[in-house]
């Protein structure tokens, strides 16, 4: 519990969510990107994570968006071998 509770804890300002922080095509676009979209995630439902994945992808048609689904929860994959194995590939991979 206590690493979830430090998960919580905003390293940032509190002002950032204020601040625009939309992509832009001409600098945002040339960026690989990669999503974790968890499939049994409660706190940002499935129609949501497609819905941000659809809309990058939208904004820069020439850089998909490499997309990883792990059945697992939002909140709690701390061990899952398969999140370690993506972000492993995505290491080596850039």
């Amino acid at each position: 519990m206590s690493r979830l509770l430090n998960m919580l804890e905003p390293d940032e300002t509190a002002r950032i969510p204020l601040s625009e922080g939309r992509g832009r095509a001409r600098t945002w676009g040339s960026i690989p990107r990669t999503y974790v979209r968890f499939s049994h995630d409660r706190v940002i439902p499935l129609a949501l994570q497609d819905r941000f994945i659809n809309e990058a992808d939208r904004l820069t048609p020439g850089n998909l968006t490499d997309v990883r689904t792990v059945a697992a929860p939002h909140v709690g994959p701390f061990e899952r071998p398969e999140v370690i194995r993506i972000f492993e590939d995505l290491l080596t991979a850039r």
